[in-house]
């Protein structure tokens, strides 16, 4: 029989455990929760180049904006600006001015009503 301990795999965000002892998987899922009022701030795709993708959840409709940052703290481009719908909000920009930025991490921040949320995005080449 398999001797050490079980083994284990990953698929997107779940883990699965396998005991070859038995005839039963262990399953685990990930999942991330949503909380009421906290915006949850998804950008895809990650790296991007000329195209890009924001995913959240507003509580409320609401004046919002979107943001590139590069890592020193200077504003260099804005994404999107205006009222954000309350629910589920999707918005993508295609534009040569994304495609012009150096390849790189920069950051992304959301900024809606009296919320801020950014996270770290990477820019490559086409």
């Amino acid at each position: 029989m398999f001797a050490g301990p079980p083994p284990a795999a990953t698929f997107g965000r779940s883990m699965y455990k396998y005991d070859l002892n038995q005839d039963t998987v262990l399953t685990s899922v990930y999942k991330n929760p949503v909380q009421p009022g906290v915006l949850n701030l998804n950008v895809f795709p990650n790296p991007f180049s000329s195209r890009i993708s924001v995913s959240f959840i507003s509580p409320l409709q609401q004046t919002g904006k979107f943001e590139i940052y590069d890592l020193s703290g200077r504003k260099l481009i804005t994404v999107f600006e205006g009222i954000l719908v309350n629910g589920t909000n999707i918005i993508t920009r295609e534009s040569s001015e994304l495609n012009n930025l150096k390849a790189g991490v920069y950051m992304i921040k959301l900024s809606a009503g009296n919320q801020v949320v950014s996270k770290k995005i990477l820019h490559k080449k086409d």
